[in-house]
C-alpha cells in the first residue's frame, strides 16, 4: 500500500511535469498564429521579444537534479523493480 502511494504520488509529478513541457513547447507556435500581421508595431516588437524567450520548452526539475517528465519516471521505476527483484534474491 505505501509502495503503491508513492508510485502514484511520483507519476502526478512526473505527468504535470511533462505536461508543462509540451504545453511550454508549443508557445511559440501559438504565439506565431495569432493575428499579428494587423498589429500595431509595438505589439510585434514585444511578440518577437517573447517567441525568442519561448523557444526552448520550460522543465520543472526535482531539487535540481533531474527533469519531471514521463521518461523520468519510467527510468525510476524500472531502476526501483530492479532494485527490489535484487533484494529478494539476495534475502531467498
Amino acid at each position: 500500500m505505501y509502495q503503491s502511494c508513492l508510485f502514484a504520488e511520483m507519476f502526478l509529478y512526473c505527468f504535470y511535469g511533462n505536461e508543462v513541457i509540451l504545453k511550454s513547447d508549443k508557445l511559440t507556435q501559438s504565439a506565431f498564429m495569432c493575428g499579428w500581421a494587423d498589429a500595431p508595431k509595438e505589439f510585434k516588437q514585444n511578440l518577437i521579444i517573447f517567441m525568442t524567450r519561448t523557444q526552448f520548452p520550460i522543465e520543472l526539475s526535482a531539487a535540481g537534479y533531474f527533469k519531471l517528465s514521463i521518461d523520468t519516471f519510467k527510468s525510476i521505476a524500472k531502476t526501483t523493480w530492479s532494485y527490489f527483484a535484487v533484494l529478494k534474491q539476495v534475502y531467498e
